[in-house]
């Protein structure tokens, strides 16, 4: 599979994978009636069947659908990008460079990134926010600067 032009498709054949463990979990609850075995026995079999279907469907999924991390990572420039926001004024900031900043404030230990905001707002205020549009209101209205520390 080339990975420019079949990139976030998955190979036919993994359409089967899919559908193996909600096709045998009902050939084994079959099976086993029919040769008289307990219930007690055949609807635990088959739960662990569709389980392990839906268990071997998501790891071919992870294995052959790119990591949606690595591209927001280099569709952010790299490290590069946030770095650059690194003394900024938190309330200047662009769509683009807030977009930048809340993936690394996320996902920034997976590359070895720091994100900090200082917190120069009154903290009773940023308290009562319950999301973090709410708190980033109120930090872009204190002017606090953005640091970004990188590792290694």
């Amino acid at each position: 599979m080339s990975q420019n032009a079949d990139a976030g498709k998955l190979p036919g054949w993994t359409l089967l994978v899919s559908l193996l463990g909600w096709v045998i979990a009902p050939m084994v609850l079959w099976a086993y009636h029919d040769f008289g075995l307990s219930w007690w026995l055949s609807v635990p079999t088959a739960i662990v069947i569709a389980v392990a279907g839906v268990f071997l469907e998501r790891a071919v999924e992870r294995k052959y659908l790119p990591s949606r991390i690595s591209e927001i990572h280099a569709k952010h420039d790299g490290i590069a990008s946030v770095q650059a926001l690194d003394g900024r004024i938190f309330a200047t900031l662009s769509d683009d460079e807030m977009a930048t900043l809340n993936f690394y404030r996320d996902q920034g230990r997976k590359f070895g990134v720091s994100v900090c905001i200082d917190n120069d707002a009154d903290p009773a205020e940023l308290a009562r926010a319950v999301s973090r549009e709410q708190t980033d209101q109120i930090l872009k209205r204190a002017n606090n600067r953005v640091h970004v520390l990188v590792a290694g």
